[in-house]
């Protein structure tokens, strides 16, 4: 994971790991020893998640950290409340109604509250809105409609969710580029004009990675 990741040195990486671990359900279900499992495959999963946010944040880049706002991952053993306090992360709640979640077979909105964790203030800014349906207008996930589990569907972003994560990811780039620009250390490839024409790109050796060619304003 750790090799994948300096290669490509992804300039934002999206971390959504299983959530039935850390459901308050589970513990009012028989015959499963929840709490066993958090101590052992859980404290992996969440030592794991912070591992890759201090790599994100000793490389300059970003991390975006999901799991539904009940989830008791929030507060286990304080793992991930660490990357608040040390990895300059923020945290925020939407309702994924704000978003145009809905069950499939009802049509009704699905609020689904979900905990965002960043060290991007623009993609959380774009991913936290709240409910503002009346009341009783919404789907509770629980049990199947035609197409199986609610809860599985739900666990798919809608499209709404992802364009935002997508805004928002884009504006901190921009907003990284004019502090860059500002300082006289640009991130992209400094082309020359002729460069940026295509006159003197031809029989030359790709680049290492990613780089940028800047068009039009």
């Amino acid at each position: 994971l750790f090799r994948v990741l300096d290669e490509h040195d992804p300039v934002c990486v999206l971390i959504a790991f299983d959530c039935r671990l850390w459901s308050l359900l589970n513990n009012l279900c028989p015959g499963g020893d929840w709490e066993h499992l958090r101590k052992t495959i859980g404290l992996k999963t969440l030592r794991l998640v912070k591992r890759i946010c201090e790599h994100q944040w000793k490389r300059g880049r970003y991390f975006v950290v999901e799991n539904p706002a009940t989830s008791v991952a929030w507060r286990y053993h304080r793992i991930l409340t660490q990357i608040l306090e040390k990895f300059d992360g923020k945290y925020v709640i939407c309702d994924q109604c704000r978003y145009g979640q809905r069950d499939s077979e009802s049509g009704k909105l699905i609020r689904k509250p979900t905990g965002w964790l960043s060290n991007s203030e623009p993609i959380l800014n774009h991913v936290g809105k709240r409910c503002q349906c009346p009341p009783g207008e919404h789907q509770q996930v629980l049990g199947s409609n035609a197409k199986g589990l609610r809860s599985r569907q739900a666990a798919c972003y809608p499209p709404a969710l992802c364009r935002a994560i997508c805004k928002g990811l884009l504006q901190t780039m921009e907003l990284d580029y004019a502090g860059l620009s500002a300082q006289g250390d640009l991130a992209y490839a400094n082309l020359s004009e002729s460069d940026a024409e295509g006159e003197n790109m031809e029989g030359e050796e790709p680049m290492d990675g990613d780089y940028w060619i800047i068009e039009g304003n």
